[in-house]
């Protein structure tokens, strides 16, 4: 059973602040720098095993204080869900479907243009790709297929920058942050 992290961070603060102490103290007692303990609280990371049972002796506290509770499979899966939903309703980041369509849009989208041009006499195909590169232009069909190619290429690049971006930054949840240990 895989230990659950979800409710660690605001669990430990609160009991932290509940013994009367600062983040240094804490990590003075614990061996570890206040940088640790900050990042256990904002849940940039969880603590290796040896350092949870530090943190439950060291408090006081059991396993499950700490952690909230222990979960088996299909509760961990409503949890992610539900903190999903929660995240996305507290950040107002809705515009994660927004992005992740726009990307899958672009990619059927150069894979739509791809079939489309099989398709086309070699009169066609040039009046097709000019209509798309927006005006006559003086290059081989061969070129201009590159050169749309190119241009879906560059807005797919750049939405796949964007949701790294947001992931990144926490506006938009890839999948539930929560560190496992086994």
């Amino acid at each position: 059973m895989a230990l659950n992290y979800t409710h660690f961070a605001d669990n430990l603060r609160k009991i932290r602040k509940e013994k009367g102490l600062t983040q240094k103290e804490l990590a003075d007692l614990l061996g570890v720098s206040k940088r640790t303990i900050i990042n256990y609280e904002s849940q940039d990371s969880a603590p290796s095993d040896r350092i949870l049972e530090k943190i439950v002796t060291t408090l006081d506290i059991s396993l499950e204080e700490i952690l909230g509770y222990l979960r088996n499979e299909d509760f961990e899966k409503k949890i992610e869900l539900l903190q999903q939903l929660n995240f996305m309703e507290e950040k107002g980041s809705f515009e994660r479907h927004d992005l992740e369509d726009s990307l899958l849009s672009l990619i059927n989208e150069k894979a739509s243009f791809k079939k489309m041009i099989e398709g086309f006499s070699e009169e066609g195909i040039d009046r097709l790709l000019d209509n798309k590169l927006g005006g006559k232009i003086n290059k081989t069909a061969e070129e201009k297929i590159n050169l749309i190619n190119a241009d879906f290429d560059g807005r797919i690049q750049q939405t796949i920058l964007d949701l790294e971006e947001n992931y990144k930054n926490g506006m938009i949840m890839f999948s539930p942050m929560i560190p496992h240990s086994k």
